[in-house]
């Protein structure tokens, strides 16, 4: 009797998982490479430096300041992941490279782990909710971005308010398809849990800069249900919960640096830094359509050299995703915002 062939070892689970997070990992190398390759580059990284390094000193994590004064530039959840960030790598690397408890490579590192967390989840979005086969090219089109690149490597607030405020839109369109195709959703209420971590990521995106977050949110799930039309999805998506996440989650810090900072200092974060900045500004003018001489080429992916490539991404796509998001191309690009996703319909690639 012939003995049985002889049975193949499966391969170790650590080169599976590396093989499965190979596009997450190259990516985060590549940004490790270059962080400490730099020093401080004005405007904006020398201020935040300033900011966290006085933070340390009083112990603060209520107000940042700088030069001794509450700083509203920005709210509060990107000071607190630098101040974390400074603290641990201050302690577990015995200081290295810092200076008055600041180190410009522990400062920059939470862009980095913005940038491949929301890789990384964009990705699962893709090969959850796309045809099978587009989430590799569409995490490769995200990472190849000039502008999400640039902006991984900075300290910025801007990459991390993108992939807070655009990972909530891809949780909301998640909980919007299961909703369009209840026979694809794993188990019961998984819609309605996707649409709570939209509320959940707004509300953090709103910690990160303000009422920009759900003012960007509002216009785009209009522009989006308008173009569904399908407005009666509002009264499913648990609006009334959102609202109770994103209140819950933001009005602690708001109404507790208020009452530090005083009259003066609620002032500017809420009314000055917005409304104001919105209306009169102080700092970047340039007329509001300048961004479009810029942003084809800041958002246009490295790797995109097929022009016909969103048009077959969209046709694949469309058979799954019936007149909703079937090419998503999410960018950092400061004048479209965290992200945009081409709605289209096969019929247009034709």
């Amino acid at each position: 009797m012939d003995a049985p062939p002889p049975q193949l070892s499966s391969p170790p689970r650590l080169a599976l998982w590396l093989r499965a997070h190979a596009p997450e990992l190259l990516f985060a190398l590549l940004l490790l490479a270059v962080l400490p390759m730099r020093d401080l580059w004005a405007p904006d990284e020398p201020d935040f430096a300033q900011c966290v390094k006085e933070m340390r000193l009083r112990g603060d994590w209520i107000l940042p300041y700088l030069n001794g004064v509450p700083y509203s530039e920005k709210p509060i959840l990107y000071y607190w992941v630098m101040k974390a960030s400074s603290v641990l790598l201050d302690a577990l690397t015995n200081g290295l490279g810092f200076t008055q408890g600041v180190a410009a490579w522990a400062l920059r590192l939470p862009s980095v782990l913005a940038a491949v967390a929301f890789l990384s989840a964009f990705r699962r979005w893709a090969a959850r909710f796309l045809e099978p086969g587009l989430a590799e090219p569409a995490a490769l089109i995200l990472a190849t971005t000039p502008l999400w690149f640039w902006q991984s490597q900075f300290i910025q607030i801007d990459l991390l308010f993108s992939a807070l405020l655009a990972w909530s839109w891809f949780c909301w369109l998640g909980g919007y398809l299961l909703q369009r195709r209840p026979e694809e959703s794993g188990q019961p209420g998984e819609s309605r849990r996707w649409f709570l971590k939209a509320y959940f990521w707004l509300a953090l995106a709103f910690l990160a800069k303000g009422p920009l977050a759900p003012v960007l949110s509002v216009l785009v799930l209009a522009a989006f249900l308008a173009w569904q039309r399908d407005l009666a999805v509002l009264r499913r998506a648990g609006i009334v919960a959102g609202l109770a996440i994103t209140l819950l989650l933001v009005s602690p810090w708001y109404i507790a640096a208020g009452v530090k900072g005083g009259a003066h200092y609620a002032y500017e974060l809420i009314i000055f830094q917005n409304f104001e900045r919105a209306t009169k500004a102080w700092d970047h003018i340039h007329p509001w359509w300048s961004t479009a001489s810029t942003s084809w080429a800041t958002s246009s992916p490295g790797c995109c050299g097929c022009p016909r490539w969103p048009c077959t991404c969209a046709g694949s796509a469309a058979s799954r995703i019936p007149r909703s998001a079937s090419f998503c191309w999410p960018s950092s690009s400061p004048s479209s915002s965290s992200a945009w996703c081409r709605a289209s319909r096969a019929s247009t690639c034709s």
